[in-house]
């Protein structure tokens, strides 16, 4: 999408009255309903006229509004995403999503959807397409976190979040709002489950919300149709009494003479077909003899064990949502797997931990805890050196320490603490030139060593 520009939301016909810098990626704060629920973005550009109309029209029948029945291309793909192989070209994959979210936005503006509840049901749609892939095997190491649809269609890292804000929003006016509902209640059947994937008792509580909103949908529509046909009923037929025959041995008679001609022409037709089929097998017996050689009986193949998540793929899979948010990233250095905490919350001129870090350390404990091995936490600094005088001491002082209280905060959450150890290496190691303050910055970690795995 690069390079390309948007055109304002506006109908065919229409001029759009607001600016590019209108939309505004974060939800507005305002008192009572808001009309734009803060999703004022433009338009994406109009797609390419596609050639699976009778596709478009069976959904269009099947679906339950017309938002839903715009959308029922992207609703279908999401509900497969857990059910499918990883696509071979994810950057292509990722464009013809592009593709069918633009047809989208034609399509619910031919259908006369108001522009407000457009622009939410696309934010709804990139954000349950970028949760489902990220919580598939291939989702975490695919790269579609740094390039997910709500990254490049509004600036933001994750939508997890923003989609109940949203929901929450058009809750406040049910009947005006009933087909974006109904389309928010399909993305949470079909798997969307967003920030209540890792939080604890999340399940519960987006168990709860489904049930609020199907009570709500069930208010304003009324109870869904029970009989296969509403419109069914009976049709009565007057009796008619049989027709009386005047002469029954003249009907007999006829009817034995019909079946007499049947019998005859049977007859003649059946020793036609008999002759004609004994000419055509006798034309398929061979005149040379016929070699008919044994084949060998295959051996049963060996049963293919089931396949093993790697240590890589299961420690990937248990942070996928820290990943998404870029607090943390993953890589396999030499024969270690390190998890590096990428801006460590530390108080001005302090060395311990911010308590604020807690929840993302209890996380990288439940990923670590089941994998074998000692866990090594180590602190590192930039080149800058401690001003003379200062009671911290020098940078490989402070990388001890700072190591030390990660350590200390680390061992709350794994079942043997004495796996845990640490140790300071100062600016000794660091994984960048120390040639501006970004750098600096990416060099000023702390990191999480584990052994890995050995493969076959």
């Amino acid at each position: 999408m690069a390079g390309k520009g948007f055109e304002p939301l506006a109908r065919p016909g229409t001029t759009a009255t607001f600016s590019d810098d209108f939309f505004d990626p974060k939800p507005k704060t305002r008192q009572g309903f808001t009309d734009d629920f803060g999703l004022n973005q433009p338009v994406m550009e109009k797609p390419s006229r596609r050639s699976d109309a009778a596709i478009d029209k069976a959904f269009e029948l099947a679906a339950i509004n017309p938002l839903v029945s715009a959308a029922s291309p992207l609703l279908w793909l999401a509900g497969r995403l857990n059910e499918s192989a990883p696509p071979e070209d994810i950057p292509e994959f990722r464009g013809r999503v592009m593709d069918e979210i633009r047809h989208f936005e034609t399509a619910a503006m031919a259908k006369d959807v108001p522009d407000r509840l457009i622009r939410v049901s696309r934010y709804a749609l990139c954000a349950v397409i970028d949760d489902i892939i990220l919580s598939t095997r291939w989702g975490a190491s695919s790269g579609w976190a740094s390039s997910s649809l709500v990254s490049i269609l509004y600036n933001e890292t994750w939508g997890g979040e923003r989609f109940y804000d949203l929901l929450s929003q058009v809750m406040q006016q049910p009947e005006q709002n009933i087909d974006a509902l109904e389309l928010m209640a399909i993305c949470l059947s079909i798997g969307f489950s967003g920030k209540y994937r890792v939080a604890e008792g999340g399940q519960g509580q987006l168990q709860r919300l489904r049930q609020d909103l199907y009570r709500t949908i069930r208010r304003i529509r009324g109870p869904y149709e029970r009989n296969l046909s509403a419109a069914w009923q009976t049709m009565p037929v007057p009796h008619r009494a049989p027709i009386s025959m005047a002469a029954p041995w003249a009907a007999a008679l006829l009817l034995l003479l019909l079946l007499a001609g049947l019998w005859a022409f049977s007859s003649i037709s059946l020793r036609a077909s008999v002759e004609r089929s004994a000419e055509q097998i006798r034309a398929l017996v061979p005149t040379i003899p016929v070699m008919v050689e044994r084949a060998g009986i295959p051996d049963i193949p060996e049963p293919v064990p089931p396949v093993r998540k790697t240590q890589i793929e299961r420690i990937t899979e248990a942070l996928a949502a820290e990943i998404a948010a870029r607090r943390i990233e993953v890589a396999t250095v030499d024969d270690k797997v390190v998890i590096r905490m990428l801006g460590a919350s530390f108080p001005s001129g302090g060395l311990d931990l911010a308590l604020t870090e807690e929840p993302l350390i209890a996380r990288i404990g439940a990923a670590l805890d089941p994998e074998p091995g000692p866990i090594l936490v180590v602190g590192h600094t930039d080149n800058v050196p401690v001003g003379a005088g200062s009671p911290l001491g020098d940078n490989m002082a402070i990388s001890v320490a700072r190591a030390r209280s990660a350590a200390q905060m680390l061992q709350k959450h794994v079942e043997d603490q004495s796996r845990v150890s640490f140790e300071g290496r100062g600016e000794t190691d660091p994984i960048v030139p120390n040639t501006s303050s970004e750098d600096r910055a990416r060099n000023r970690r702390v990191e999480f060593q584990i052994p890995a795995e050995k493969t076959p």
